[in-house]
């Protein structure tokens, strides 16, 4: 009597792989005012600026009722998807397996990466000045000023904008008995402040409101490029009393 190797059934198996990738993006346009011999003035009810560049070779003043001045926000994300599949089933699975190898099997890994950017609004003069008669508010905005940047307002505000990255997989499997997910991802946050630099910076204004980053202070803000404003601002007699560090 011949004994030979155990015979294990299989099951026809056949294995099928795609994989795709979508780009998506919105990114501002930036607006842009140039003066190369002169001065700008700006004014209205409401100034409101989101992403501009403004040069002027001389001064630049914006006055308004209400002045807005803000960076815009580039989003972009890649999606990225990943399948497999098969029919059958192999002579090891018959007892456990993942479910991505059995009858009527599916693997999909989908990751995706999100990303938002600021286009500054930018001020490039030799002395700025900017005046609300009610509210001036100024997030993610840069000032270049080779004089004075003045800012006059009942209530100055000085916010931040935040920008954000992050990624995420998700894994999905199953057949014709079993069927999983399983989801990972990281998510990034970045904290802009306005910059401001001038040689003289004066500040006239009943209530202040500045915004700083939950992981932020004052003295370690003051000591980055454009940041000086932040300790200016703190040790400014006429100031005491007015303003409203907020953490964000």
């Amino acid at each position: 009597m011949a004994v030979g190797a155990p015979i294990t059934p299989v099951l026809p198996f056949s294995k099928t792989s795609k994989t795709g990738i979508e780009l998506q993006s919105d990114t501002a346009s930036a607006s842009t005012v140039t003066s190369s011999q002169g001065g700008v003035l700006l004014q209205g009810g409401t100034v409101n600026m989101v992403g501009v560049q403004v040069d002027a070779a001389k001064d630049i003043a914006i006055n308004g009722g209400q002045v807005y001045i803000q960076a815009a926000t580039n989003t972009s994300s890649v999606t990225g998807t990943s399948s497999t599949g098969g029919k059958g089933l192999t002579a090891n699975q018959f007892i456990w397996h993942d479910p991505s190898t059995g009858i009527n099997a599916k693997r999909t890994i989908t990751t995706e990466i999100q990303d938002s950017t600021l286009t500054r609004t930018t001020l490039n003069g030799t002395n700025v000045t900017i005046s609300a008669a009610d509210t001036l508010a100024m997030f993610g905005t840069t000032v270049n000023a080779s004089g004075a940047l003045t800012l006059n307002a009942d209530t100055l505000l000085l916010g931040t904008q935040t920008t954000e990255h992050s990624q995420s997989e998700t894994s999905q499997g199953r057949d014709l008995g079993y069927q999983k997910t399983k989801d990972k991802g990281t998510q990034d946050q970045t904290t802009h402040y306005n910059q401001f630099n001038a040689v003289n910076l004066a500040v006239n204004a009943n209530h202040v409101q500045a915004g700083i980053g939950a992981r932020d202070s004052v003295e370690q803000l003051a000591k980055q490029p454009g940041m000086g404003w932040v300790e200016q601002l703190n040790n400014d007699p006429k100031l005491q009393g007015k303003i409203d560090w907020v953490k964000v």
